[in-house]
C-alpha cells in the first residue's frame, strides 16, 4: 500500500479538525441496529489516518466511479482527494472542497468501525448529512439546480433539522426523499449500482 501524499494528508486532517467545531451526535437506523455519528465520529477517523492506518492519496489513482469530487475506499482504506484541493484560497469553494473530504470521512468512519447494518445508500445519507451539517455551520448554501447531484445536496440541507437533538435516531421514513435522490444520483453515474447491498467486509487494518 503506498503511503500517504504528506501534503494531501495534511489537508485533509485539516478538514477532518475544521469540523470539530460542529456538534451532532445523532444515529441512522436501516436495518436493525442503529449507527451513531458524532463530532469525534471524524475525530476518530483523523487518528487513523496520523497512524496511516488510513491513506490519503491523489485523486488521479481512484478507479471507482466516475466524476466523483473526492472517494474514499474501503477496500484500500484510502482516501483519495483531488491535488489541486491544498491550493484553494480561502471561500466558499475551499469550503464547499472541505466538505467533501468530511463527506469521504464518514465513510472511512463506518469502514473504521466495520458498519454492517447499513446499506449503500443510507451509508451516503449519512455522509451528505455531515456534510450538510458542516455546510451549514460554515454558512455556505448550495445554489439550487436540476441536475441530480445538486438535489442530492439540496435534500441533505433540509434534513439537518431533524438532527438538531442528541441522540435522536433517523429511520428510513425520515431519510427517504434523501436516499432517492442518492438513489438516483448515482445510478446516473453507474446504471449497475445497488443501493439496498448491505455493507459488509469492512474494517480498517489495526495500527
Amino acid at each position: 500500500m503506498p503511503a500517504s501524499d504528506p501534503d494531501l494528508k495534511a489537508y485533509v486532517l485539516t478538514a477532518l479538525r475544521d469540523v470539530v467545531s460542529v456538534q451532532f451526535a445523532f444515529n441512522i437506523q436501516d436495518i436493525d441496529v442503529p449507527v451513531a455519528l458524532m463530532t469525534s465520529s471524524l475525530a476518530s477517523v483523523a487518528g487513523a489516518i496520523q497512524q496511516d492506518r488510513i491513506t490519503v492519496r491523489p485523486m488521479s489513482e481512484y478507479t471507482g466511479i466516475a466524476g466523483a469530487g473526492a472517494a474514499y475506499s474501503n477496500d484500500n482504506d484510502t482516501i483519495y482527494v483531488p491535488t489541486d484541493f491544498v491550493s484553494r484560497s480561502p471561500g466558499d469553494l475551499r469550503t464547499y472542497e472541505m466538505g467533501t473530504v468530511i463527506h469521504e470521512g464518514t465513510h472511512a468512519h463506518f469502514d473504521l468501525i466495520a458498519a454492517q447494518h447499513l446499506t449503500h445508500a443510507t451509508g451516503e445519507v449519512g455522509a451528505y448529512l455531515v456534510a450538510a451539517l458542516y455546510y451549514e455551520a460554515r454558512h455556505y448554501a448550495v445554489k439550487p439546480a436540476n441536475d441530480t447531484f445538486t438535489l442530492t445536496l439540496l435534500e441533505a440541507a433540509r434534513l439537518t433539522s431533524k438532527v438538531r437533538t442528541p441522540g435522536v435516531t433517523l429511520k428510513r421514513p425520515d431519510f427517504a426523499n434523501l436516499r432517492a435522490a442518492i438513489v438516483t444520483h448515482y445510478k446516473r453515474l453507474k446504471p449497475a449500482y445497488r443501493g439496498d447491498t448491505i455493507m459488509s467486509g469492512l474494517g480498517v487494518r489495526a495500527p
